[in-house]
Formats: structure tokens, C-alpha cells, sequence
């Protein structure tokens, strides 16, 4: 008499190989995963740099003139870092106060900012009076994740543009 199916131990050979295939491929997952967040984290924050750019050039008195401030440009935007921990936290808000933009980075991304404050004029550029720091890690944003030993840098130019390397 012949049998149909699979024995016990057919089954159970098959469940321990995937299990063994499986417990290989976890750590590059989540490895892999970690990166994927820390490079979006980049991104975004590139990308929040130029909106910011972008909204001080449509703030300023008469479309970018300094002439409201005596020659100087009048600060259109400032961005604030409220925390730069896990999960940092970074905020634009306009000469007048209100919040443009916030951005949350996941729980897994952290980053090291230059001293600040960040602000753009209506013309675009970052105020004077902003502090990018100094020598090789100045305009230097550092994002990295809690969980690999990966780092991503952003770089803030006086021009008010960023650029990752």
C-alpha cells in the first residue's frame, strides 16, 4: 500500500532549514533596515533645508529687498533643533513666530548639529550671525543610527543651500 503526504520528520527537515535560512538572513534585514531609516532621515533633513531656503525668499519685506531694515536683509526664518537626541526633533518657524515645518526623525537616528542658530535671510543665505562652526566639520550635520555604526553627514553652506556628500 502506498502513502500520501509527508512523514513528521519529512516536515520537520524542512521547518529546521527554513528556520536556519531564516535566522541568517535577520541581521542583515534588520542591519539593511536601519540604513534605510538613516538615509531617509538625510534626505528629509536636506530637503527641510531648502524648504526653508525656499519659504525665506517668499518672506522677506517686498519679495527679498533689504530696504525694511536699513540695507541689512531681515531674517525670514530660523530653524530650531528642540531635540537632537534619538529621535531628533527639528523646527522651522518664520519671523513672525508660527511653526512651517517640523520633521521627527525616526527613534533610531540621532544627530550632532553646528553650535546655531540657523537662520535664513529674505534673500536665501544664512544670516551672518549664524554659527556653522569651524574648520573640517563646519556646516557638518552628523545623522547617525542607535542601531549600526553608520553616519550620514549633510552639509549647510553660507549660501543657505545644503548638500549631501
Amino acid at each position: 500500500m502506498r502513502r500520501q503526504g509527508f512523514t513528521f520528520l519529512e516536515i520537520m527537515i524542512v521547518v529546521s532549514i527554513l528556520a536556519i535560512i531564516f535566522a541568517m538572513g535577520l541581521p542583515f534585514f534588520l542591519h539593511h533596515r536601519a540604513e534605510r531609516e538613516l538615509e531617509g532621515a538625510q534626505r528629509t533633513l536636506q530637503t527641510q533645508f531648502g524648504l526653508a531656503r525656499e519659504a525665506s525668499l517668499t518672506m522677506g519685506p517686498a519679495a527679498g529687498s533689504a530696504s525694511a531694515n536699513n540695507g541689512t536683509p531681515v531674517i525670514a526664518c530660523v530653524m530650531t533643533f528642540p531635540q537632537t537626541g534619538p529621535g531628533f526633533i527639528m523646527q522651522t518657524v518664520d519671523n513672525n513666530g508660527n511653526v512651517l515645518q517640523t520633521f521627527q526623525a525616526p527613534a533610531s537616528v540621532s544627530i550632532a548639529i553646528p553650535p546655531g542658530p540657523f537662520r535664513w535671510d529674505c534673500n536665501g543665505a544664512l544670516d551672518p550671525t549664524s554659527n556653522l562652526g569651524a574648520g573640517p566639520t563646519k556646516g557638518k550635520f552628523t545623522l547617525s543610527s542607535t542601531n549600526t555604526k553608520t553616519q550620514l553627514t549633510i552639509t549647510l553652506s553660507p549660501a543657505g543651500g545644503a548638500s549631501i556628500p
